[in-house]
């Protein structure tokens, strides 16, 4: 996204996706209730980590046991072993194929409420985590929430600030369908094992979905994407540099109220200046620009420009 400051090129390195759970599988992620009526994030991430109750190593290469607990976290020696659980034998003991199941009578396991103990610990962290990567967290719909959530439960903070970026900035000023589609073209989307593409997808689903407008961004330009209250909406196309680079369509804020989109050109013009040009904007009747000046069709009449452009 070259016009804007906090553009940045990054690369996703974790992912982790195997066999879900049953039930339904994503709960409450879909429901676009405000921010903060008792979103439980716990059915999707769930969903997406699945269950196991061996240690086993994931596709990355880290260990994890329980609904994806990882055991090279910092705390993870301290929480196994309040579960009354040797860390060092569980650690280093033989670890289950991805995707095959435990052989309890070979291996370490652990029971249900050991493995809900350790998802509580890790849930906890995660809904902290998200709440750091995006301040204005409350605010959001359930479905996004949800989402942030689950980011951060597999990445951590550090890595869904660092690497979603431009997928929270995109949050950040209401426009729900770009973060969508900026985080759908994420190395994490378009270039790992099929579990972590298809949980990336999900969560791109969900983002897509919207959430309530927040200050300052209150018009609502569609159910996924807002602008200021003085701003006006216009429909235009964006270019995404993530770890490929597309152009989509989107809903974009132009500064004036009122104001004529200028369709491809990423600018838009005040009220009453319909006619679009590189840097100034020609009032009706006057289509043709010509050495910063407004002309007829025919070129016989010269009308004032509004100087400078908006840009979006």
């Amino acid at each position: 996204m070259e016009n804007l400051c906090w553009v940045q090129l990054f690369a996703v390195f974790l992912g982790l996706n195997h066999q879900a759970v049953g039930g339904d599988p994503f709960g409450d992620a879909g429901i676009s209730a405000r921010g903060g009526q008792n979103c439980d994030p716990a059915p999707l991430i769930k969903y997406h980590e699945g269950q196991k109750e061996c240690m086993y190593i994931d596709p990355t290469g880290a260990r994890k046991i329980g609904f994806g607990y990882g055991l090279d976290r910092a705390d993870a020696k301290k929480v196994i072993a309040k579960l009354g659980v040797n860390f060092t034998k569980l650690y280093d003991g033989p670890a289950t194929a991805f995707g095959s199941a435990c052989h309890c009578s070979d291996v370490i396991c652990l029971n249900e409420q050991q493995i809900s103990q350790l998802f509580k610990v890790a849930l906890s962290q995660a809904v902290s985590d998200a709440h750091k990567a995006f301040s204005r967290f409350d605010e959001l719909s359930c479905n996004v929430q949800n989402v942030l959530v689950d980011m951060s439960y597999l990445w951590g903070y550090a890595d869904v600030k660092g690497y979603f970026g431009k997928f929270l900035a995109w949050l950040g000023i209401g426009n729900w369908h770009a973060a969508a589609d900026d985080l759908s073209l994420t190395e994490w989307c378009m270039h790992y094992d099929s579990g972590n593409m298809k949980r990336c997808m999900d969560d791109v689903k969900y983002v897509k979905m919207g959430s309530t407008c927040f200050q300052p961004f209150t018009r609502k330009c569609n159910s996924s994407s807002c602008c200021k209250e003085q701003e006006t909406c216009c429909m235009d196309r964006w270019r995404f540099v993530e770890y490929i680079e597309k152009t989509l369509p989107e809903y974009l804020c132009c500064p004036y109220p009122s104001a004529e989109c200028c369709p491809g050109r990423n600018a838009c013009c005040p009220h009453g200046y319909p006619n679009c040009c590189p840097t100034y904007c020609c009032p009706p009747g006057y289509p043709v620009c010509k050495d910063k000046k407004c002309y007829s069709v025919d070129g016989k009449e010269m009308a004032e420009p509004h100087h400078g452009i908006g840009e979006y």
